[in-house]
Order: C-alpha cells, then sequence, then structure tokens
C-alpha cells in the first residue's frame, strides 16, 4: 500500500512537468426580434485544460449565460441565466503542421434559473462527443472551433423528466483562442 501511494504521488508531482496547460475560451453574443419579442443573450464559455502529452489532454469548460428578453406586446421582461461546466478528455485526431483535428468525449451539467418563466428551474445532465481543430498562428496562442455533437442528455425542471439522443454536426459551433503556458 506504500509503494502505492509513493508512485502516486511520484506521477502527481511530474505530471505538471511533462504537461502543457492551455487556458482560453469563446465569448458569444446574439441579438434578435421576433414575433414582438426582442432578446439578447451573452455568454461566455472559458476552458482550462492540460496536454498530457502529443495525443491526450484533459480539461474543463465552464458556461455563463444571461439572456435578456421583453415582449412588446406585454411589455413583460424576463431575465433568465444559466451555468454549467463540462470535464472532458481530448484525443487529438490527425496533424498537419499548424493544424490539428481533435475529439473530445465530454460530461456536462447544465442548471437554468427561469423563475420568471414556465420553466423556472432546469437541470440537464449529459454525456457525448464533438470534434473540433485548433490552429497554431504563435507558439504559444492557438484559435480553435468546436463544432457538432453526438451524446445523450437528461433534462429535469420539476415533475418534467426527459432523456434523448442527439446528433448533429452544426449544433453548438463555437470559434476561440487558446493560450499555452
Amino acid at each position: 500500500m506504500k509503494r502505492l501511494l509513493i508512485l502516486a504521488l511520484m506521477a502527481i508531482c511530474v505530471l505538471p512537468l511533462s504537461a502543457q496547460r492551455w487556458i482560453g475560451g469563446s465569448l458569444w453574443i446574439n441579438n434578435e426580434k421576433s414575433d414582438g419579442i426582442k432578446s439578447t443573450e451573452l455568454s461566455i464559455y472559458p476552458e482550462f485544460g492540460y496536454q498530457l502529452n502529443e495525443r491526450w489532454g484533459v480539461g474543463i469548460d465552464l458556461f455563463w449565460m444571461k439572456s435578456f428578453a421583453e415582449n412588446e406586446g406585454t411589455m413583460t421582461k424576463y431575465r433568465p441565466y444559466m451555468v454549467g461546466l463540462g470535464p472532458f478528455v481530448r484525443y487529438t485526431l490527425a496533424e498537419t503542421g499548424k493544424l490539428k483535428f481533435f475529439s473530445d468525449a465530454r460530461l456536462n451539467y447544465e442548471y437554468a434559473d427561469g423563475r420568471e418563466t414556465i420553466a423556472r428551474y432546469t437541470n440537464e445532465m449529459g454525456a457525448g462527443l464533438r470534434l473540433g481543430a485548433t490552429y497554431d498562428l504563435t507558439e504559444r496562442l492557438s484559435l480553435y472551433s468546436t463544432f457538432g455533437r453526438a451524446g445523450y442528455n437528461y433534462t429535469w425542471s420539476g415533475e418534467n423528466h426527459k432523456g434523448e439522443f442527439s446528433f448533429s454536426l452544426t449544433s453548438e459551433v463555437s470559434i476561440g483562442l487558446y493560450v499555452k503556458f
């Protein structure tokens, strides 16, 4: 037991020496008007990770969204928000020069507070795969994009419970920057 504990401690101490860390994320702003409802959404997606070796990395992304909606007919205003997190394991599928393609196996949890709407409080948990690519602009700065998702989500809100499988190459598209250190 002592040897196993010592081996685990040594692995934890050595891991940061060979790992390359990254921090990054994306920002999304959406403003639309439809059927008398004017809405604005602001979303922030920070991401933190470790590149363990040439092919494997681990990380976590966080999610925060605030919506502002107004029904011009009734002058009713809504201000729901969402928060979430998603740990993931990343595998680099292919690399050609400065361009790398990857796949993430990801778990996610999201909480939405819609007190002013019918939905009230909503929770969602899921697991899935997503594709992505990075392009190294410099040695320490990369442009990245993730797109598509195949997975399962389970949503519950009060008495309502729903589970569903999904597959899409166009959902959850994001573009952002990584800083490596």
